[in-house]
């Protein structure tokens, strides 16, 4: 209510016909103070709130220059940098030293709509001024040139143009009133001092205005108490109480408990968060399953949400791509006519990670799964060129058309455009959602699956956030239009979304949701306005019912606000507030002036106000907003569990009660309070009652399969013969993956839960290098083809080899051999830039490096091969390569071993000219990690009592066994792995009596011969065969029984060795879900 003497002097006012102006400090205040009069039908007409700033531009349109507009921000960030970076050029040539970075720019930009022309007033030469304030100094007369060059002015230069105006113009103006102002700018004071001499201008504080007469007596006396040197304590009688929750996790617990309460008895009740965001997603929910109805005031910076930051990944993404796209090289049609050669440029922006993160935004308006389908394509393609990617983004069934359509205006350079464009489907329907997925049902009903569900909190910011964003492009669009007419697309547009990006830096957004206990559902309504971007949502965030009340009235009304907006409220406003996060870490004291004040101190503008001042301020309008209670919320643990301490206006406040001590057996037996611990399902729980158990299931641990979905853990492949379909098709990776763990190879080659990435890696390395050495030895039997009179005969796997027609690589590889190696390494790589110039195709590229680092590691690897001709020279003597990628088990050839059919292929077979044979793998792995883990024996010495173990790599094992089912007059006697790294190796096993012709000319140390070396008497418990028949025996046999367990459903992880759970990734998140489960 007003005060009667203040009512008075306003009716009096109108009834002599003079107009009124009421000053108010904030557009927060302004509206309560605007239904506050209207309540009084007296002064219904010819009263006007405003705020000074905003009265003072309405008068300038009035009665201001007609040649110049107020500046809006836009411009003014835009202009400060520029003339930092020089594209602004200045009178004076002045090289300004201050670096153009965005905090200073906005530091600017807010000093100079602060106070401009005070500091404009500013001598750049006086010697009291840092370097750094004279150049900001000489920095705002280059600014104020060119603002007036531009046709706008600064507001705080409206003043002197407005004195001589109304002067000249003998303007009558309004009895002024300033209401609510506990300091004065120095903007407010000059405004002051002008309207004093032209009119009447009366200052009141908030309680000589307003009349807070319901205001209780214990709270009247803490607000004129509090902050004072009074010793005179005030008597508690109730209307203050603790909250005292143990943790974070018992907070909104316990605030809603109290709220109910308080709810009995009051119809408003306000919450002041540090945390307001927070505690509206986990409050709300809570009260309106009480019946109490939740507002909340909530604000954000435009960069800290979602869209924003998707927004801007969006606009830069884009234009990358097409400044790259601009330049990028042409593809060249092959002389076949079927496949093009796509030339790569700089890749520094594959893969498109940050317009990935776009698209899984809510403002695309995509599927999950269509977001994952295209980051799979682009990632797995490196020959993806930015034409590429920007038909893909203006392609209806691969995006939304919301995507498309932005897309199209951003190539154009429409900037505000393509936000419309995101924005357009909140105005449509605001309501819709894609469906993600779709599945039926036990009785043939097709189900709907939406990964994203609507969100109206988040749409509605969403949208504030991209109209706020569209206002800033209009604004900022007109002075790149006058400076960049000449300029292309791609030349501006980079610059431009940077600008817009600084700009966007101090931009906030509102949302003003309501959350009522209602079934009912209610439209969402969206507002913005010049001064701030709001959204209110006017429904609810979820269905939430009033318990025991079919009505939508609520019980009582909660608002949430942070406390910085909650202060600029009238006294008395509600009748009981909550004052959460009282504690240091939640409420902390700033240890000094922000840059902003340092700078209007340092130029003496304005005098210094001190944090505790300012902090002081806003704590004493909180209390006031009370009629009746005041609630102090403090948890007294951290997240971390750690002790808290309480705020400095906690313990301020407790003092007005004569209270020297804060500890809190001290406080407790002071005031009645409430606690609660963390503990308890029902604290989870919205409805705060624990829930009534229908059912109860213990669920499997890691790695466990119920009995139902065991056969599923191995399938044969689909489309196979029954004679062949009854048991599965692994291939030797895949058993040697199970072997080293089965959890992972459950979750990687099952699953298929691996990246999708096309790397660079050594298993890119390895496939590249495989194909090479391929071509080279197919090269060299070609001319040992040539020239054999049985030509036939050295493509034979079983064949005896021709001593006259060799087709290894001699003792000395000569230089033919490494010009072929060169031949064959050069058009491999070129294919790998090769696609297929159908629309359909087959991408052929496998190993196509990208930068510096992948150049280097090819030309490594050029080297490595080279190295590796010499090496191999020396090997395998009397033997000679005869096939290369032999492939097995393929289609209706099944080939069983150890119980399944497998296939694959086998990288190279060498035979002699008595029909022994070795099995090659290649292995692109330096030989420290290689000798060790790829012998057949862990130790120096062979196992002699009967035992056998599995080696850690069994590949070649299994294609020996393999080859001799396949080719019985085949006689395998080695089984080995051949590093072409660097210094190069050979690991595996091998019978003892072929040891040395393996070896050949190669120096190996005797602890390798021991390790892959199998003796010719040597006997396992699982094979009555000895030697390295033997070995091929037990081998088969232990597998047998590992893949017995694997089609049994056992892929437990293996968690009994820290070595392997330090290597396995699924394997450590299964121990720490273990360990957690049960410690719990």
């Amino acid at each position: 209510m007003l005060r009667p003497t203040i009512y008075n002097a306003l009716q009096k006012l109108l009834r002599a016909q003079q107009d009124v102006v009421i000053f108010v400090p904030s557009f927060t205040m302004q509206t309560k103070v605007e239904g506050l009069i209207a309540t009084y039908q007296q002064l219904a007409l010819g009263i006007r709130i405003t705020s000074p700033r905003a009265w003072v531009e309405e008068r300038w349109s009035v009665w201001g220059s007609k040649a110049y507009l107020a500046v809006p921000a836009s411009l003014r960030m835009y202009a400060i940098r520029c003339l930092l970076t020089g594209q602004i050029p200045y009178e004076h040539n002045q090289d300004f030293e201050l670096s153009a970075n965005n905090g200073l720019v906005s530091l600017l930009a807010k000093l100079f709509e602060r106070a401009f022309a005070q500091v404009v007033s500013c001598d750049a030469k006086n010697p009291a001024y840092t370097p750094a304030q004279q150049e900001i100094i000489t920095l705002v007369h280059a600014y104020q040139a060119y603002i007036h060059e531009q046709g706008y002015i600064e507001q705080t230069e409206m003043l002197e143009y407005l004195s001589v105006s109304f002067k000249q113009h003998h303007v009558h103006l309004p009895h002024i009133f300033m209401v609510g102002f506990d300091t004065h700018t120095r903007f407010e004071q000059e405004l002051i001092a002008l309207l004093s001499s032209c009119t009447q201008i009366e200052s009141f504080t908030t309680d000589e205005f307003f009349d807070d007469v319901s205001v209780c007596e214990e709270l009247a006396q803490v607000s004129q108490h509090i902050f004072s040197n009074d010793e005179q304590s005030v008597a508690s009688t109730g209307a203050l109480d603790l909250l005292l929750p143990t943790g974070p996790l018992a907070r909104s617990p316990l605030i809603a408990a109290r709220v109910e309460q308080l709810a009995q008895t009051c119809k408003t009740v306000a919450i002041s968060a540090p945390d307001a965001f927070y505690l509206w997603k986990d409050l709300a929910p809570r009260l309106c399953k009480q019946g109490i109805g939740v507002k909340a005031e909530l604000s954000f910076l435009v960069l800290e949400t979602q869209t924003g930051r998707a927004v801007f990944q969006f606009l830069r993404s884009v234009t990358t791509l097409m400044q790259a796209a601009k330049t990028w090289p042409a593809p060249t049609k092959e002389e076949e006519g079927t496949y093009l050669t796509i030339p790569l440029d700089s890749m520094s922006w594959w893969p498109p990670e940050d317009l990935i993160d776009f698209l899984m935004s809510d403002c695309a308006h995509m599927s999950m799964s269509s977001v994952y389908r295209l980051d799979r394509l682009m990632r797995s393609n490196r020959l993806l060129t930015p034409s590429d990617v920007l038909n893909l983004l203006q392609n209806p069934h691969m995006v939304s058309q919301s995507v498309v359509s932005a897309t199209h205006e951003l190539l154009k350079g429409h900037v505000a455009a393509a936000l419309g464009k995101l924005a357009q489907p909140y105005l449509q329907e605001f309501d819709s959602h894609t469906t993600d997925d779709f599945y039926i049902d036990a009785m043939g009903n097709t189900c709907t699956i939406f990964q994203r569900e609507p969100h109206p909190f988040e749409q509605s910011l969403a949208y504030s956030v991209l109209m706020h964003l569209n206002a800033r492009v209009k604004e900022l669009k007109e002075f790149y239009i006058s400076n960049t007419a000449d300029s292309c697309i791609e030349d501006f547009l980079p610059n431009f979304i940077e600008d817009l990006y600084l700009i966007a830096r101090s931009m906030t957004c509102s949302v003003y949701p309501y959350m009522r206990p209602s079934v009912k559902k209610v439209s969402s309504n969206h507002s913005h306005s010049d001064e701030k971007a709001s959204c209110d949502s006017s429904r609810t965030d979820e269905k939430a019912t009033c318990d025991g009340s079919s009505t939508s009235e609520p019980l009582c009304c909660v608002y949430i606000a942070q406390p910085s907006a909650l202060a600029l409220w009238l006294p008395a406003s509600f009748d009981a507030v909550v004052l959460s996060g009282q504690t240091s870490q939640m409420s902390p004291l700033p240890r000094a002036l922000d840059p902003l004040q340092q700078l209007l101190v340092a130029f003496d503008i304005e005098k210094p106000v001190t944090p505790l001042a300012c902090a002081r301020h806003d704590f004493r309008a909180l209390l006031r907003l009370a009629q009746h209670h005041v609630v102090l919320e403090r948890s007294l643990f951290d997240e971390s569990s750690h002790k808290t301490y309480p705020s400095v206006m906690y313990t301020e406040l407790l003092a007005c009660y004569g209270l020297s001590s804060f500890e809190d057996d001290d406080v407790l037996a002071h005031f009645s309070h409430m606690s609660m611990s963390e503990t308890g399902i029902s604290h989870m729980i919205y409805s705060g009652a624990r829930p009534q158990v229908f059912a109860q299931d213990n669920p499997l641990c890691a790695g466990q399969v119920s009995k139902d979905y065991i056969p599923l853990v191995c399938v044969s492949p689909m489309g196979r013969k029954a004679e062949i379909a009854d048991k599965p098709l692994l291939s030797a990776s895949q058993i040697e993956a199970y072997l080293r763990c089965p959890y992972l190879w459950f979750n990687e080659r099952r699953l298929g839960l691996t990246t999708p990435d096309a790397g660079f890696s050594p298993m890119e390395a390895g496939t590249f290098v495989h194909r090479v050495l391929e071509l080279v030895h197919t090269k060299l039997l070609d001319v040992a083809q040539s020239k054999s009179m049985h030509s036939d005969a050295l493509y034979t796997i079983g064949a005896r080899a021709n001593a006259q027609a060799p087709a290894r690589v001699s003792k000395t590889a000569d230089e033919h051999t490494h010009m072929l190696l060169d031949q064959f390494f050069d058009e491999h790589l070129h294919h790998q830039y090769l696609k297929q110039s159908q629309k359909r195709y087959k991408q052929l590229q496998i190993f196509v490096p990208h930068c510096l680092e992948d150049e280097g590691l090819l030309n490594q690897i050029r080297k490595d091969l080279h190295s590796f001709l010499d090496y191999e020279s020396g090997l395998f003597e009397g033997f000679e390569p005869r096939f290369f990628e032999l492939g097995f088990g393929k289609g209706e050839a099944a080939v069983e071993y150890a119980g399944v059919y497998v296939n694959g292929s086998i990288d190279r077979v060498d035979v002699d000219a008595h029909g022994n044979a070795l099995i090659i793998d290649y292995k692109h792995k330096s030989t420290y990690k290689f000798l060790p883990s790829y012998a057949l024996f862990t130790s120096a010495h062979p196992y002699t009592d009967g035992t056998y173990e599995l080696a850690e790599h069994i590949q070649t094992l299994i294609y020996a066994s393999v080859l001799q089912k396949l080719y019985p007059n085949l006689h395998v006697v080695g089984a080995l792995y051949v590093s072409t790294k660097r210094n190069h190796a050979i690991s595996g096993a091998v019978d003892e009596n072929f040891i040395d012709r393996v070896c050949g000319c190669n120096r190996v140390s005797r602890q390798l011969r021991q390790s892959i070396a199998v003796p010719a008497n040597y006997y396992s418990e699982y094979s009555t065969l000895t030697g390295f028949q033997g070995v091929l025996d037990a081998t088969e046999h232990m597998i047998a029984q590992k893949i017995t367990g694997m089609i049994g459903g056992n892929i437990a992880p293996d968690i009994s060795s820290p070595e392997h759970i330090q290597t396995c990734p699924y394997c450590k998140i299964a121990y720490q879900n273990g360990r957690i489960h049960h410690e719990n």
